[in-house]
């Protein structure tokens, strides 16, 4: 703390590549050719290659012993003990896996597992990133029937983390061992859409499209009287 200030922030950068990941992430989907699980290698669905993280304290220098307003009077009493903070994530996505569900190709495969479709390797996965076109649906088709596809596990990458947290809150002291807080807070403070997930089923009509929204901004206000 300087001043009155502090931020912190954490950048990490990470990539995590398994067969059959088992934590967190993007929904698991199991092995497409249980007698192939060199063929499941992949990125993880826990996966996060950069994650930005941090927090900020910002105390307003009104009052008694600060910058402005410290030889007393109505302002100096009414502006005092007000403070600024928050935190905030910027994150690159989860991967999710293209597959099939129930469908000719999968029975015709003898297989009971997860059938991914092809990759078409002429188109690039990455797209528009919109609700109705999250990534590009041209890069994937149907496999001959009877034959696995081609596409790997966990290839296409889902919404990323852009989340701002902030709170407002004003310290009263009532005495040396007294004192009142009354503080709001707003959790996603800046309203930002948050997509929690896409639809990667090749057979399905919405393939391609966003699935989920995480929750919209929200205010809790709290107050604290300590003694």
């Amino acid at each position: 703390m300087q001043k009155g200030i502090s931020l912190q922030g954490t950048y990490q950068y990470g990539h995590s590549i398994d067969n059959a990941s088992s934590i967190g992430g993007s929904p698991q989907s199991v092995a497409q050719n249980d007698m192939d699980l060199n063929a499941e290698e992949g990125n993880s669905s826990f996966d996060v290659r950069q994650k930005l993280t941090g927090n900020w304290v910002f105390e307003l220098p009104f009052g008694p012993n600060r910058a402005l307003l410290s030889k007393g009077g109505f302002w100096s009493k009414a502006l005092d003990g007000f403070s600024i903070s928050g935190d905030f994530t910027f994150a690159t996505g989860t991967y999710y896996t293209p597959n099939y569900l129930l469908t000719v190709q999968e029975t015709a495969s003898g297989s009971s597992n997860s059938l991914r479709p092809d990759r078409n390797f002429n188109e690039p996965i990455s797209g528009a990133k919109r609700i109705g076109n999250w990534f590009n649906r041209a890069a994937f088709s149907a496999p001959s029937a009877g034959q696995y596809g081609t596409s790997s596990r966990n290839s296409i990458e889902g919404p990323g983390i852009k989340v701002v947290d902030a709170s407002l809150s004003r310290t009263v002291q009532l005495g040396e061992t007294r004192s009142f807080e009354a503080r709001v807070t707003a959790a996603n403070a800046l309203n930002i859409v948050q997509f929690s997930g896409i639809n990667t089923t090749l057979n399905s009509p919405t393939f391609g499209q966003v699935s989920g929204a995480a929750q919209m901004r929200t205010l809790t206000v709290l107050a604290r009287y300590r003694f």
